[in-house]
């Protein structure tokens, strides 16, 4: 008998952090989504999994903190790939190497504190890439990491609820 895996879920995601839920304790965890990019497009908006052309496309909810990416592939004719959003094609990482095993410098994600204060994604966004300087041919992969919103009220929030404004 063939077998499926799954390789996504829907539902809450708590952690208590390994204290008792009645503590004040309630850190969410952090959220790793592959995604993907070729380094030909302008303004193409990266697909979850590891191809550019197929799976939905990666948005960002309101209030998501991006922390990092990891580049978990080397393509060859990716050379250099900007990650930001419609309004800054390079906002969130500018000229990640394609060609390399490297994960995000300290000072991207600072600069990405600063400029949303903390508080992250101010309205669900669609995360873009384009070439960067070095233009190339082939598919970026990256792993990327990023924190969900949650004001840490136990059950389903929806929309209206609080974000907060600071992690």
């Amino acid at each position: 008998m063939a077998t499926s895996r799954r390789t996504t879920f829907q539902g809450v995601v708590r952690t208590y952090g390994g204290v008792d839920k009645s503590s004040t304790v309630n850190p969410m965890p952090l959220t790793v989504t592959t995604i993907a990019c070729t380094n030909v497009a302008v303004d193409q908006t990266m697909k979850i999994g590891t191809s550019p052309t197929t799976g939905q496309d990666f948005v960002l909810p309101k209030g998501a903190i991006m922390l990092s990416y990891q580049n978990i592939s080397l393509n060859g004719g990716a050379a250099t790939i900007d990650v930001g959003d419609a309004t800054d094609g390079d906002g969130f990482f500018d000229e990640i190497n394609a060609n390399a095993y490297a994960a995000a410098p300290v000072s991207s994600i600072v600069a990405f504190m600063i400029a949303y204060n903390g508080a992250g994604m101010p309205s669900d966004t669609a995360v873009t890439a384009e070439p960067g300087v070095t233009a190339g041919t082939g598919t970026a992969v990256l792993a990327f990491t990023w924190v969900p919103a949650d004001n840490g009220l136990d059950g389903v929030q929806g929309p209206a609820d609080t974000i907060p404004t600071a992690i």
